[in-house]
C-alpha cells in the first residue's frame, strides 16, 4: 500500500501521541496515480506498464513530499527505508547501477533519502555492509525474513531512543543473539520432495540461517535421489501436492504417487508429508476448501495414501483431531512461489517426521564492539544496558516459543 492511501490523510493518524515507526514502501507502489487515478485500487500495487523513468520520478517526489508532510505534523513518527535498502542492496549485489565501484541509482538512493527527511530516520546505510544484509530479505519484493523481522521488532520496541546512527548497534547486538535451527534424525536419512517446504529449507541453508545434523542427506532435486544402500536409509517426502493436483482427475496427484512406487522400487521406505495443500489453506482464502472436496487437503492425503499402497506411509490428520499444520508455521507475506514455512513450520514438519530439531547461537555474542566502546556516550551507555537488560527475557521467550513449536 503507498502513503496515497486516505488513510494519511486522517486526523487520527497525524495526531498520534506515541512513538511510532513508518516503513516507508516502494516507490512505485500506487503508480496509478499518474497513470490510471480512476482505477478502484488506485493506491496499491504496481502496474508494469506505468514503470517509466518519468512517472517514477513523479512518484518519489510525491512519497516524499508525503513523509515530510506527516513527520511535520507528527513530530512522534519515525521513518524506516526498508523498500529502498532493500532494493539498494540487491541491486549491489548484482552489479546494478554501479560506477567505478559506487552505486548510483538515477532516481532514488538511500542516503539522499534519508538526508532529506532528516532527523527522524532511522538510518538503514549501515545494514547494505552489514553481515546480516542478504538474510534480511526472503524474496524480490523484500517481504523480510525470519531474521529481517526480529530486526523490525527491535525497533520497533525502541523507536522512542533510538537515532539514525543507532543501526549499526542494533543490528550488531541481533547477531549475537539470534539462533537457528539444526535439523537432524536419529537414523540416516534422505530428505526430499516437491513442496515450498523444501524450498524454504534450502534458501535458509544457502543463507547460513539454517542447518542439517549429521544423519541428514537433504536432496532440492528429487530427479537426484541416491539408490538406497543395504537397507541403511530411511526416506522422508514432503509433498508439494495442491488443488491443482486434483484436476484432470488426480492426475498430478497419480504422477507424484508413480515417483514414490519407483523410490520404493530403490530399496527405500518413504514416509511422506502433504505441506503445500495445507499450507495453502492458510495463506490464501481461495485454497481453502470444504470437507470432502477434491481439492481439501485432508482428500489429497486420503488419495495419494491410496495410489502409494501399503508400504509408502502418507501422514493422515485424525478426523476432528489436531492440526499438524497451524496458521504459524506458514509464510503469509512472500512472492515466492507456493506457501514459504516459518521456522516453527520447519520444526513442526521435522518432528512429525521423526526428526529432532535443537538450536545454536547463528554468531558468538560479542559483548562489546570495538567501534560503539570509542563513541561511547551516556546515552551509549543507556541503550546498551536496555539492551543487555532485554536479552535475557528474550532469550526466555523465545525458548517458551520453540518448546511449543
Amino acid at each position: 500500500m503507498s502513503l496515497f492511501h486516505p488513510m494519511f490523510e486522517s486526523e487520527e493518524f497525524f495526531s498520534n501521541p506515541l512513538p511510532s515507526l513508518l516503513l516507508i514502501p516502494d516507490f512505485r507502489i500506487g503508480n496509478r496515480t499518474f497513470g490510471n487515478p480512476s482505477h478502484p485500487a488506485w493506491y496499491s500495487g504496481i502496474e508494469k506498464r506505468f514503470v517509466t523513468p518519468e512517472i517514477d520520478r513523479k512518484m518519489y517526489r510525491k512519497t516524499m513530499e508525503t513523509v515530510k508532510r506527516v513527520r511535520d505534523a507528527n513530530p512522534h513518527c519515525h521513518f524506516l527505508f526498508w523498500s529502498l535498502a532493500g532494493r539498494e542492496f540487491t541491486n549491489m549485489q548484482s552489479g546494478r547501477y554501479m560506477d567505478s565501484g559506487q552505486y548510483r541509482h538515477p532516481i532514488w538512493n538511500l542516503a539522499e533519502a534519508e538526508a532529506e527527511i532528516g532527523d527522524n530516520v532511522i538510518s538503514l546505510q549501515p545494514l547494505l555492509s552489514h553481515r546480516l544484509a542478504e538474510r534480511m530479505f526472503k524474496d524480490s519484493q523484500l517481504h523480510p525474513t525470519n531474521f529481517g523481522y526480529r530486526f523490525l521488532r527491535s525497533v520497533i520496541d525502541d523507536v522512542a531512543h533510538l537515532g539514525a546512527s543507532d543501526t549499526a548497534r542494533q543490528l550488531d547486538v541481533l547477531a549475537g543473539n539470534l539462533e537457528i535451527p539444526v535439523i537432524d534424525f536419529g537414523r540416516p536419512t534422505v530428505l526430499t520432495g516437491t513442496s515450498a517446504w523444501n524450498r524454504t529449507l534450502s534458501y535458509y541453508l544457502k543463507k547460513g540461517m539454517a542447518e542439517l545434523g549429521p544423519n541428514v542427506e537433504f536432496v532440492p532435486d528429487v530427479s537426484q535421489i541416491p539408490p538406497q544402500q543395504g537397507g541403511s536409509k530411511d526416506f522422508v517426502w514432503i509433498s508439494g501436492l495442491s488443488k491443482s493436483s486434483a484436476e484432470d482427475d488426480f492426475a498430478g496427484l497419480r504422477k507424484e504417487a508413480q515417483i514414490l512406487r519407483s523410490v520404493e522400487d530403490k530399496g527405500y521406505s518413504p514416509r511422506v508429508l502433504v505441506w503445500d495443500a495445507h499450507a495453502y489453506a492458510f495463506k490464501s482464502p481461495a485454497d481453502r476448501f470444504p470437507a470432502g472436496d477434491p481439492r481439501n487437503g485432508d482428500v489429497l492425503d486420503r488419495r495419494l495414501n491410496k495410489e502409494c499402497g501399503p508400504k509408502i506411509r502418507v501422514h493422515l490428520n485424525r478426523p476432528g483431531g489436531p492440526r499438524l499444520i497451524q496458521p504459524r508455521d506458514v509464510e503469509l507475506d512472500t512472492a515466492v512461489k507456493g506457501p514459504m514455512a516459518t521456522f516453527p513450520g520447519l520444526a513442526a514438519v521435522t518432528r512429525a517426521m521423526g526428526g529432532t530439531v535443537t538450536w545454536k547461537m547463528f554468531e558468538p555474542f560479542q559483548e562489546e564492539v570495538p567501534e560503539v566502546a570509542r563513541e561511547s556516550s551516556p546515552i551509549d551507555r543507556d541503550f546498551q544496558a536496555r539492551v543487555a537488560a532485554s536479552v535475557p527475557v528474550l532469550r526466555g521467550l523465545w525458548r517458551r516459543v520453540k518448546s511449543r513449536s
